[in-house]
């Protein structure tokens, strides 16, 4: 490509870090998003490749620095809040759907003993989602305290669930303003600049 690019991957056969820098642009995308729980492993020969998160969720070391550069990282399993970027209009609606379910819970729950609403249970699948988000968390804690990026993008991992493909417009203006608010609070802007 005229634009550099690698997409980092790990095989699950020899427990190594694959880095893709040539050949087909599909498998290597195919083989970095093979997210466990979610996608198939991608096969090719004898490897077995998962999203490349799972040895190394922030591939800083992979970048070609150049001197004056700003690395700039995305971490988008930031422990913090989520805010939807979603309109008010939208937000509202979205409170009277939820508050619509809540009271047809309620009435459910007087009706058939045991459906109260109690705290959700973790499934097999949210257990171990929750504990690769743990382990991510920690391994991207210390690439960032090696890495020293010059901007560090933060979206809360509590933007959306492994399988919420479909709200992928929110997501990607809620890591546009992560990046606007990361930005203003860097001092790569002059004063006038912001």
């Amino acid at each position: 490509m005229q634009i550099p690019f690698i997409a980092v991957s790990t095989d699950l056969n020899t427990q190594k870090e694959k880095v893709f820098d040539s050949g087909s642009m599909y498998h290597a995308i195919r083989a970095s998003v093979a997210i466990p729980t979610v996608l198939t492993p991608l096969k090719s020969g004898e490897s077995l490749y998962v999203d490349g998160g799972v040895t190394n969720p922030v591939p800083a070391d992979k970048v070609k620095r150049t001197k004056g550069d700003i690395l700039v990282v995305s971490n988008v399993n930031a422990f913090k809040p989520y805010v939807s970027p979603l309109k008010k209009q939208e937000k509202r609606e979205s409170n009277q759907y939820t508050k619509r379910l809540e009271e047809m819970m309620s009435k459910i729950s007087k009706v058939i003993p045991g459906s109260s609403s109690a705290k959700k249970k973790l499934g097999f699948f949210d257990l171990l989602n929750d504990s690769l988000d743990l382990l991510q968390d920690r391994l991207t804690s210390e690439l960032l305290k090696q890495y020293k990026p010059g901007l560090s993008v933060e979206v809360s991992r509590r933007a959306c669930s492994t399988f919420e493909f479909y709200r992928a417009k929110e997501i990607i203006e809620a890591g546009r303003q992560a990046f606007e608010e990361a930005l203003k609070a860097s001092n790569l802007l002059s004063e006038s600049e912001q």
